[in-house]
């Protein structure tokens, strides 16, 4: 028995001990990122009636995905949590590791050196008071056997007093682990990566929780999906085998890119044929496991599309998008035809034309939402790692207004992320396009955008391009369906 199977057998029994305390949900896990507050804790005081005073761990195997669920927390559930006094801790390497502003105050450090000013705010009171009567302290109901408010000063100073000790150092990590724990386990909810739970510098390693939530477990690997199962009383999976299995190493990537399956080993075919979270959904009990079947994120029409491609027609829009605010809310899919000739660097592909096409394109973007005094987000995505590269070469020199946030990046990078408007560069021209028409890429290429999509390809090639006989053409579908609409 090789590693990998000796870790799902672990898990399978890991598992089998909560299987009352397991359940599993398959869709668009980002949808349901951003519709927690909304709507899941419904479902979650449904199986969990406790949930609102149970310790819950949001956990994913990347940091864009933790920090999209404690984003809709915190912006839905604010009020409620300062009035009863929840609170979140967000374990991270750095602040740089996290996508939104409002979540850096959530971090252990930014949070323990606040801790550490009210405690010594505190301790400044109690020391002003030790040699009076209760002063500060009149207010809390103390034992009886305390007759003389100077002794109960005193003692109360001498308690601070040393717990000052205790916790005042220059990093978290340098207090006890004990120390660390009962401070990290006095918040309500923890957010982290499956790798950043198992940090035992930070005390992590002693906390168990109520509630586990993955979110993302279909790119989660076996080894991942471990940590977090085994430190908590119930867990939720949220994941889409519809989309990306677990991160593909490079050398892997790179044999893909060259559009050649027979280059491909059994152990290549096995990575890339089922994730490990698929095979849970499979195989759990069906009261333990549903389809989430509501997308929030895309307009009508690209839900739509997304549905039918990929979800058998499963997959329907929840509350609908005001589009007059869109970039072209006539034309919320289309495709620039480019034409011009794919090239070679090493194993991947570029196309030049399309580099130029998608610059042009940007900044006639920049001059319209100028003009209009609005922000919008664009995310810029291909298949190819040197066609990544040829775009941000291009793009450094030019000054691009009112474009909030421009990333460019590979489909295999892009996954759990989301911009206004997604410009995909196709890049091939001629050959085999098995790697783009993969439908858990494609999947993912074109479910990032909340507003506009937009194609860049020589759309000839794509209609009419030769497959294999256990293929589809998702790209003739795509063209057919853009000039149906």
């Amino acid at each position: 028995m090789n590693w990998l199977a000796y870790l799902k057998k672990l898990i399978w029994k890991v598992i089998a001990k909560k299987v009352e305390s397991l359940w599993i949900g398959i869709g668009q896990p980002q949808y349901l990122c951003l519709e927690i507050p909304q709507s899941f804790n419904l479902k979650l005081i449904f199986f969990f009636p406790n949930f609102f005073s149970s310790k819950i761990l949001i956990v994913s195997q990347q940091n864009v995905a933790v920090d999209n669920v404690l984003d809709g927390i915190d912006r839905e559930n604010r009020e409620w949590f300062e009035k009863d006094g929840h609170t979140i801790v967000r374990i991270a390497p750095n602040e740089n590791k996290i996508q939104y502003e409002n979540i850096k105050e959530f971090t252990v450090e930014n949070w323990f050196e606040h801790y550490k000013g009210i405690v010594k705010s505190n301790f400044i009171k109690l020391e002003q008071n030790k040699n009076h009567d209760l002063g500060f302290f009149n207010n809390f109901n103390f034992s009886s056997e305390f007759k003389d408010k100077k002794e109960l000063n005193k003692k109360l100073y001498n308690f601070a007093n040393e717990w000052m000790g205790l916790i005042y150092k220059s990093d978290f990590r340098d207090m006890d682990n004990e120390i660390k724990e009962l401070l990290i386990s006095k918040h309500q909810i923890i957010g982290a990566t499956c790798v950043g739970l198992a940090n035992k510098s930070l005390g992590l390693d002693l906390i168990e929780f109520d509630i586990a939530i993955i979110d993302e477990a279909g790119r989660a690997t076996a080894p991942e999906l471990l940590i977090p199962l085994l430190r908590a009383k119930k867990v939720i999976l949220i994941g889409d085998h519809n989309q990306l299995p677990p991160t593909i190493d490079r050398k892997l990537l790179k044999k893909l890119e060259k559009d050649d399956e027979d280059d491909l080993n059994l152990e290549d075919l096995e990575i890339l044929k089922k994730s490990f979270f698929e095979e849970l959904f499979e195989k759990v009990t069906d009261s333990n496991k549903a389809m989430l079947n509501e997308q929030f994120r895309m307009p009508e029409n690209i839900g739509n599309l997304i549905s039918t491609l990929f979800y058998e027609n499963k997959l329907t829009n929840g509350q609908a998008k005001d589009i007059n605010n869109f970039l072209d809310p006539d034309n919320i899919i289309r495709w620039v035809d480019v034409s011009g000739k794919h090239e070679f660097d090493g194993t991947s592909s570029y196309n030049l034309k399309e580099v130029d096409s998608i610059v042009n394109l940007l900044q006639k973007i920049s001059l319209y939402l100028e003009k209009k005094k609005v922000c919008k987000s664009i995310g810029i995505i291909t298949p190819y790692s040197a066609q990544k590269r040829k775009i941000r070469n291009k793009i450094k020199t030019l000054n691009l207004l009112n474009i909030s946030n421009l990333k460019i990046d590979t489909v295999d990078s892009f996954q759990g992320e989301e911009a206004d408007i997604i410009i995909y560069s196709t890049v091939k021209t001629y050959g085999n396009i098995s790697f783009l028409i993969d439908k858990k890429r494609l999947n993912v290429a074109i479910s990032r955008t909340k507003e506009n999509l937009i194609f860049i390809g020589k759309k000839s090639f794509f209609s009419n391009a030769k497959v294999k006989n256990n293929e589809t053409n998702l790209f003739k579908q795509i063209i057919t369906y853009i000039q149906n609409t």
